[in-house]
């Protein structure tokens, strides 16, 4: 995703036959990558219908994991997709109420993340960038690299706010 290969990028969904990527700080239905690779090439009805496959998907593994942050992560990402703002600024909310969020110095990073990209897809870049520059300037694993990398910062990318965060801590010289 991150080298804008769309192509590539459904190929490798095609080939790994993988319904759901999971880990611990994520669970991303494959269709959700699919609706991103659409997106990429500009094909709105095929991201459309890939957004709907990953919000059916989620939806269902709601039900069992309704306390599970990522699940929420990735329906907010999902919701933003598909257009559907307030539901997606309410996963943003509800992923900001968590307690891993709040409490958790290690996976809470990952958290905040999650939802300034979701804040950053459904349309609220200064909530987003409030986020992202909290990220930076302590210990997260988001960089400036990845926010030039990335894709999906793409709603926010010409804020300038945006382009100063990249300069401000893109210029810091490593300890």
């Amino acid at each position: 995703m991150w080298e804008r290969n769309p192509d590539g990028l459904l190929q490798m969904i095609r080939t790994e036959h993988v319904d759901v990527l999971e880990g611990q700080d994520f669970f991303l239905p494959s269709a959700l990558y699919a609706a991103w690779a659409h997106q990429l090439r500009g094909d709105h009805e095929a991201a459309r219908a890939a957004f709907e496959s990953a919000r059916a998907r989620l939806d269902s593994v709601l039900v069992e994991l309704p306390d599970d942050w990522r699940v929420h992560a990735a329906r907010g990402l999902t919701l933003a997709g598909l257009g559907r703002r307030d539901e997606a600024l309410g996963e943003a909310r509800w992923l900001q109420q968590s307690v891993i969020y709040r409490e958790d110095a290690y996976k809470g990073p990952s958290v905040a993340e999650d939802r300034a990209r979701i804040l950053a897809q459904a349309g609220d870049a200064e909530a987003a960038l409030d986020e992202i520059e909290r990220l930076l300037a302590g210990p997260s694993w988001l960089s400036v690299h990845t926010l030039r990398l990335d894709p999906r910062w793409d709603p926010i990318r010409q804020h300038p706010r945006f382009k100063a965060l990249l300069a401000k801590y893109g210029s810091r010289q490593p300890r």
